[in-house]
């Protein structure tokens, strides 16, 4: 059923939910167009927007929703599809988790609600997971003993120095390093103003916070970090190419986790790994090898699933396989 928003985090964080089901996500995904809808019922919570794209209008819920088990997925896919029809959506796109019980049961509940994987993955379903509990002695010598080296050195020389933003504007820099690699490696990525935009509104509530590179008084290196509860998201990093040689990212990584054991963080998601048998052309190869040399736990999640609602998702599913095969070719 609908709900209202009060409490609605503290329903959510018990449940271990990402800051993607947030109220601060929420109101910033209403800032750029997307009409969010909270819901809720025993055992499960949910928020999902509103999208649309070409063949039809879909609720989507980013890693959501979440259910206490398996068995409150048949209940809350109810509501959805009620909401559903209340707001002339076409299908569903979930990507739920779980607080208690095992992956599989949670894969064979979706089959059995007619779920479809979908396409493609919206958020990592593979990821690399660090407890922070342990003292910061611990915690790097956990870490690569290459990697340990590098930290080291940095530490007695300052080769590279960091600072912590809590200023929106300052995603302008990082967005141009974002830029940077996105040409280098023939991808996109959002632009400044929805970066800008999200810190305008994550910032003042200690959920977003820039971790900060430099080699003198130049900016060559920044991640974005997402709090909520006592997690931290690794979301965004970018580095000058020709900084690469300082090995930026690493630094910058063990940099961002000495702050956030300060704030209080005792867990750090690194946010999306290739499978350890991802061959060398997997395009998230690179970065998945130098998050593994930080250590953690692999965490595999359910990955995005269509819940079809009315026949146009037949054509949207239709020209997804299209797309597929005419890539190939």
């Amino acid at each position: 059923m609908l709900t209202n928003k009060d409490q609605w985090d503290q329903k959510q964080l018990r449940r271990g939910a990402s800051f993607l089901q947030s109220l601060k996500w929420a109101e910033f995904q209403e800032s750029v167009g997307f009409k969010p809808h909270f819901l809720s019922g025993p055992g499960w919570s949910c928020m999902v927007l509103e999208k649309t794209n070409r063949f039809g209008k879909y609720l989507f819920a980013p890693y959501g929703p979440t259910l206490d088990s398996s068995a409150r997925l048949a209940a809350c896919l109810s509501d959805l599809s009620e909401l559903a029809g209340h707001t002339g959506a076409d299908w569903l796109k979930i990507e739920p988790t779980v607080t208690s019980g095992n992956l599989s049961d949670l894969l064979s509940s979706l089959m059995d609600a007619n779920g479809r994987r979908a396409d493609h993955n919206v958020e990592p379903a593979l990821s690399r997971v660090l407890d922070l509990s342990p003292e910061p002695e611990e915690l790097l010598a956990g870490i690569s003993q290459s990697t340990r080296s590098l930290i080291r050195k940095n530490q007695r020389e300052s080769i590279l120095t960091f600072q912590t933003s809590t200023t929106p504007s300052d995603l302008a820099g990082f967005a141009a390093m974002l830029d940077a690699v996105a040409e280098r490696k023939g991808i996109g990525f959002f632009s400044a103003g929805y970066f800008i935009k999200q810190a305008q509104i994550l910032m003042p509530a200690k959920m977003m916070f820039l971790e900060q590179a430099f080699e003198g008084k130049e900016l060559v290196g920044a991640a974005v970090m997402h709090d909520y509860g006592k997690t931290s998201s690794y979301t965004y990093a970018a580095a000058l190419p020709e900084a690469r040689k300082l090995s930026v990212s690493a630094l910058l990584l063990w940099q961002a986790i000495i702050n956030a054991r300060a704030r209080g963080i005792n867990q750090l998601d690194l946010y999306g790994i290739a499978p350890d048998d991802a061959p060398l052309s997997h395009p998230w190869y690179g970065f998945s090898t130098y998050k593994k040399k930080f250590g953690g736990s692999v965490v595999e999640l359910a990955g995005t699933w269509d819940i079809p609602i009315t026949k146009k998702y037949r054509l949207y599913r239709a020209a997804q396989k299209l797309h597929h095969v005419v890539r190939r070719h």
